[in-house]
């Protein structure tokens, strides 16, 4: 096997559908047809993912057999570049470990950087040093955008940081407007902090307006509890018949949802780059979202958009009711992302393509 051919992936792999878990896979696709892959999945293989669980001791075992598993990897000698995922929550540990085993096996590592600028466990100013720390130990860091890099380029090594946007295949999402149903489309983690439960007062206050519309559900709860209490206020509020649940879907079936819907709504609390949102204007949705600064940066493209703020069902409410009500303003939404490439994935791979190829012209530590 040609050493010069063979890239690893260091990362999760869905299920479940988590934006890393799919850019991650989504990454591989784009040079798939000039390396080799290989690939190392961090993810547990669940459906459901409990992001805020903060039983660390329960994790702790099934960890460390991944860490152990990794050291044989990382010993593999068929390749000598890694593209790794990190994140900045406490999980940053284990992938910390990863660098350095990486190193010590002479890889050449790219880290592939997915973070919020603020409020996650190793960006805090007492732990963000620590995080520069082992990235400046890598040879490459791609960041999300530019909002990033220039946040990021004040601790990471300037020199190593390359921003490669999450990106779409937009001939997948590829549609007619003409085609299009006057319906709701929502994609993500049932959950409070992605705006779940904001949604659903959304809906009780548009349906004592008077106001029928009908939404499509494509994610899963984070565990059985918020389950259950999804169900408990959908029957409480009586909104069952405006919800159609699709559960968790990938390839064509989630491409359909998305180019038969003319309104994506997006209510997340938190945000680092949403791949959904570049996947609602290749489909060239009218997009109602959260006030968030990493949904405006992607949408910033479109020059128009409808913003509630953040975590306010009325204000959610009271933006639905008027574009719902207004033909033109959806017309016109729709035909401003149809107008933008911007997230095409041709971008990414060229970007991609020219940092693996660097690396192999220096070849091994």
């Amino acid at each position: 096997m040609n050493i010069e051919k063979k890239v690893a992936f260091v990362g999760p792999m869905p299920p479940p559908l988590g934006g890393v878990a799919i850019m991650n896979r989504a990454f591989q696709e784009l040079v798939n047809d000039t390396y080799d892959i290989f690939c190392f999945n961090t993810s547990r293989g669940n459906e459901r993912e409990d992001l805020y669980n903060t039983n660390k001791i329960k994790n702790i075992l099934p960890q460390i057999i991944k860490m152990k598993a990794f050291v044989a990897f990382a010993k593999n000698d068929s390749y000598n570049i890694a593209n790794l995922f990190v994140t900045t929550g406490f999980g940053f540990i284990r992938e910390a470990f990863f660098i350095f085993v990486l190193k010590l096996f002479n890889k050449r590592i790219i880290v592939h950087l997915h973070s919020k600028k603020h409020g996650e466990y190793f960006l805090s100013k007492s732990r963000i040093r620590i995080l520069a720390y082992f990235l400046n130990k890598t040879d490459k860091i791609i960041v999300l955008s530019d909002d990033h890099y220039k946040y990021f380029s004040q601790y990471f090594d300037k020199e190593k940081m390359t921003v490669i946007e999450n990106f779409v295949d937009y001939e997948k999402y590829s549609c007619s407007m003409d085609d299009k149903y006057k319906e709701f489309l929502y994609v993500g983690r049932l959950s409070e902090k992605k705006g779940f439960f904001d949604l659903l007062d959304s809906i009780e206050i548009l349906k004592n307006k008077g106001l029928m519309l009908k939404i499509h559900i494509l994610g899963a709860p984070e565990n059985d509890y918020v389950e259950q209490e999804i169900d408990r206020k959908i029957s409480e509020k009586g909104i069952t018949k405006y919800l159609e649940f699709h559960g968790l879907k990938y390839g064509k079936e989630k491409y359909e949802l998305f180019k038969k819907c003319t309104y994506f709504v997006f209510p997340s609390h938190f945000e680092n780059s949403p791949v959904v949102l570049k996947e609602a204007i290749a489909s060239k949705m009218a997009i109602i979202t959260s006030d968030l600064d990493a949904n405006q940066n992607v949408l910033k493209v479109l020059d128009d958009f409808c913003l509630f703020r953040t975590g306010d069902a009325n204000d959610l409410a009271k933006t639905i009711m008027s574009i719902v009500n207004n033909e033109k303003r959806t017309h016109l939404l729709m035909e401003k992302a149809s107008k933008t490439t911007l997230y095409d994935k041709s971008i990414a791979k060229t970007k991609l393509m020219a940092l693996i190829n660097d690396l192999r012209e220096k070849g091994s530590l």
